[in-house]
């Protein structure tokens, strides 16, 4: 007898298991607040946030400084292990966004659920609601798959401009629009970013026969650790950007100007306030 008990220990640990995993299944299906929030996704130029339940009470606001858009969803909670998922990260990046958190902000007096999206810029958006969704739509995001930053655009028409009217060009290729697709390796150990971006511009020399002068802003600092094995050219100059949080947009027909925050703040501004006195 004590030798068959023995024998079945591990079929009793077994089905302890089992049940420990259906008592904490149980434990999380048990709403915790009048809503439940499902499911955060980016798609095209929209942020959709799925939600059970009652139709949540919210309130949305944005920070200029880091810039950042917030939802607070009240009565709700955010179940473990739930994440924002992006359909496209190059539209994503076009978008202008650089990441997007989800959080458990408070559970008293009553649950309050936060999503942020941190912005590399900041960006008017609106808001729309449904029983079963909050879908936030951010301004001047574009549905393409083109990975270049949004910002490039207005800064290329700008220069652009005013190279014709001087008479000395009258078009521009858009760089950052057509980086090359292939692939690439790279290492970085605790390389200034400088550096860094003037290795990658090198292999871009390389690949294309063109050249590019860059530009630093005087807060495009830090330090780049990174190894990339067979990796597109393009998702490697923008993964060494956004680790250290810059942007890079093209003033010339062959200039790239990298930037923080800051400065890159600064200069749409003022390729804002030149198109409308060009106009």
């Amino acid at each position: 007898m004590k030798n068959a008990s023995v024998r079945n220990i591990p079929m009793m640990l077994s089905v302890l298991a089992l049940a420990i995993g259906i008592a904490a299944a149980a434990v999380e299906q048990t709403w915790k607040a009048a809503t439940k929030l499902t499911g955060v996704t980016f798609t095209g130029d929209t942020l959709h946030i799925a939600v059970e339940g009652q139709k949540p009470r919210y309130k949305t606001f944005a920070l200029n400084d880091p810039a950042k858009i917030v939802v607070e969803l009240y009565d709700t909670w955010l179940p473990q292990g739930l994440s924002a998922q992006t359909a496209d990260q190059d539209t994503a990046n076009a978008a202008g966004i650089d990441k997007i958190r989800l959080a458990q902000y408070a559970t008293t007096p009553e649950h309050v659920a936060r999503v942020v999206i941190d912005l590399a810029a900041s960006r008017k958006f609106s808001v729309s609601d449904k029983a079963s969704s909050i879908d936030i739509k951010i301004a001047g995001a574009r549905r393409s798959d083109r990975s270049d930053d949004s910002a490039t655009t207005l800064h290329l028409r700008a220069e652009e401009k005013k190279l014709a009217d001087t008479g000395k060009i009258a078009h521009i290729v858009d760089i950052l629009g057509n980086l090359p697709a292939s692939p690439i390796d790279i290492t970085f150990q605790d390389t200034e970013i400088k550096d860094a971006l003037r290795i990658l511009v090198a292999k871009y020399e390389n690949l294309t026969g063109k050249r590019i002068n860059l530009v630093f802003a005087p807060d495009a600092m830090g330090l780049v650790n990174l190894n990339l094995q067979s990796v597109p050219f393009k998702q490697a100059f923008q993964a060494v950007l956004s680790m250290s949080k810059l942007i890079a947009t093209q003033t010339g027909d062959n200039m790239v100007k990298i930037m923080g925050q800051a400065s890159y703040l600064a200069d749409q501004q003022a390729a804002v306030t030149y198109t409308r006195i060009s106009h």
